[in-house]
């Protein structure tokens, strides 16, 4: 209604072919809009978002705490009795999110005109950790923080997605729509030139 740029920020959830058909259908329309994934199944979140209740999450989504909740510092998989003993003592406390199959990460990687995205939550320095610390010893983190394009290259290659749709995906693709906003530099980045 606005005439407005607009993106769809990780609309790699369930419903993502009827986003991405929306966004396409707009974008035939003129708009300026697009969509980001990132090529992994699981995200992060905190123990005391919304969707993660029970009414949600277990009764109306049909997910078990036990396979899909998964606490960041310690690897455990929470239980509903646990996570609610874990949300009086810590409610903001990171968690992993298993809430796609990792079938859909192909599906994903194949849409056209999507960004690829990595914006992996930061180590904690005050965790007792600094830049010397050898990686076996970093603790479970974000999954976007193991390498977003990185994945993103090899899951094409192994399912035989054209390399420059991905390549695309990872850097033209974003450039691209910040440059018809009027940024200068996104009209040259993503592209190659001399």
């Amino acid at each position: 209604a606005l005439g407005a740029p607009a993106m769809a920020c990780h609309f790699n959830n369930p419903g993502y072919n009827l986003v991405h058909e929306l966004l396409a259908r707009m974008r035939e329309r003129g708009m300026n809009v697009w969509g980001e994934i990132y090529p992994y199944a699981a995200g992060s979140t905190a123990l005391n978002a919304v969707f993660l209740e029970p009414e949600m999450w277990v009764e109306t989504l049909g997910h078990r705490y036990e396979d899909t909740i998964q606490d960041v510092a310690t690897g455990e998989w929470y239980t509903q009795q646990s996570r609610e003993e874990m949300l009086e003592k810590e409610p903001t406390r990171a968690v992993l999110v298993f809430k796609m199959p990792k079938s859909a990460i192909v599906d994903w990687l194949g849409l056209p005109g999507v960004s690829v995205v990595t914006d992996g939550m930061p180590m904690v320095p005050d965790d007792g950790l600094s830049w010397e610390t050898p990686y076996e010893e970093l603790p479970n983190t974000h999954p976007r923080a193991a390498g977003s394009c990185a994945k993103s290259l090899r899951v094409a290659r192994e399912h035989n997605i054209p390399l420059m749709q991905v390549v695309a995906m990872t850097s033209y693709n974003s450039a691209c729509h910040l440059g018809e906003m009027g940024l200068t530099a996104m009209q040259e980045r993503g592209r190659l030139q001399e």
